[in-house]
């Protein structure tokens, strides 16, 4: 159950997807059991930024947008009810990204932040420098295993989160780097796919794509982003509905072991 804080829900309109937009909100506490855990995507101007939640309390940031989000970022932490963060996953270095790591860090009180091997940048002592083939436990029930890290240029990574049998596939390379390096593991079913590059660049191939078979794509927004013209239509093909975060709408995901609800919140100010 989703506790009603201070406001109660003004309409909830069920979708032919089974996600649920919901209104008149003023702050979300999933108040998650032992066995159950939250994904929510935030809707910000400009980057990328995923809250990672869990019933033992763990909360878990991956990347934190640009700068110029930063206000959007306050407004999402504030109204999923994050009083502090465990740890900072940045999955790219680079502004769209880190942009508010710093001011993160500070103001939630974080534990570690993770990098991709080869960062130069966002060096402290409470620093961990992921690389391929790490197999990590964030808490008792979601674990990460590292597919890919890039150290040239811009260092950056490509992950599975794994929360009992689900499995979300975080992209931060290209398609065609990702296809490589998971045709080389024995991955089981993905649900859900947060794509690479806010949509640019060659999309997953279809057969790929077939393969994995998830439910869902979310794709992050952009200041004068293009989105490759094949993405909208590989997807549609695969039955895979594409969630992106230019609605100015947040999406979350609600899971236990075996199932999952979806949830897609208005900003209300």
């Amino acid at each position: 159950m989703i506790k009603r804080n201070m406001l109660i829900w003004a309409v909830c309109l069920c979708l032919f997807s089974n996600a649920c937009i919901v209104q008149g909100a003023s702050q979300v506490d999933f108040s998650l059991k032992e066995d159950e855990a939250a994904i929510s995507f935030f809707p910000l101007f400009d980057g990328e930024a995923t809250l990672v939640q869990d019933g033992t309390n763990r909360v878990i940031l991956i990347n934190t947008g640009s700068k110029r989000s930063r206000k959007e970022l306050a407004y999402w932490l504030d109204f999923y009810h994050i009083k502090q963060i465990n740890q900072v996953i940045i999955t790219k270095q680079s502004e769209k990204y880190n942009g508010n790591v710093d001011w993160v860090t500070k103001q939630y009180q974080v534990e570690e932040l993770i990098v991709p091997k080869g960062s130069k940048e966002l060096q402290t002592q409470h620093t961990t420098m992921w690389k391929t083939k790490d197999m990590y436990q964030l808490s008792k029930h979601i674990h990460v295993s590292v597919l890919y890290h890039e150290e040239e240029n811009f260092p950056s990574m490509d992950f599975i989160v794994a929360f009992g049998k689900h499995q979300m596939l975080y992209m931060s390379s290209p398609a065609s780097t990702i296809e490589q390096h998971l045709l080389m593991k024995p991955v089981r079913k993905i649900d859900l796919i947060k794509l690479a590059n806010f949509g640019e660049g060659e999309p997953l191939s279809e057969p790929f794509l077939k393969q994995l078979n998830p439910q869902i794509g979310v794709l992050f927004s952009k200041e004068n982003r293009t989105i490759h013209p094949d993405l909208a239509s590989r997807l549609t093909d695969g039955w895979i509905e594409l969630y992106d975060t230019n609605k100015r709408e947040s999406l979350s995901i609600k899971m236990s072991p075996t199932i999952y609800d979806v949830m897609k919140f208005k900003k209300t100010t």
